[in-house]
């Protein structure tokens, strides 16, 4: 059973509208990302999606910081997925610190 209370309270922290889509397990494309980086955001939901999480793609946070997955679990759990080739540790730790704490936190090097 999926506790709504977790992931809606993780969910408020979202910036939900007709503009930036954030419809779930619907895959969202940012137009200046590469072929490559855009394959492996697809794979990486294809995989979530078919595990049970709930996915959202190239999601923007209240605080108009932007993630390119977010996903839940059943029990409510959130975590975001950042995707990159050449970023340094250091710029990867200060991008991944910038989310909601509340989040767990996943860097996965494509």
């Amino acid at each position: 059973m999926k506790n709504y209370s977790r992931s809606n309270y993780l969910k408020s922290f979202i910036e939900f509208n007709s503009l930036t889509g954030n419809k779930s397990n619907m895959f969202c494309i940012n137009k200046n990302e590469s072929k490559e980086h855009r394959n492996k955001k697809f794979e990486i939901c294809c995989e979530l999606i078919d595990n049970g999480f709930e996915a959202f793609t190239e999601v923007i946070f209240k605080d108009k910081s932007r993630a390119d997955i977010v996903c839940f679990d059943n029990k409510g759990n959130g975590k975001i997925i950042e995707i990159a080739k050449s970023e340094k540790e250091k710029s990867i730790k200060n991008k991944l610190n910038k989310y909601n704490i509340e989040f767990d936190l996943e860097f996965i090097k494509r």
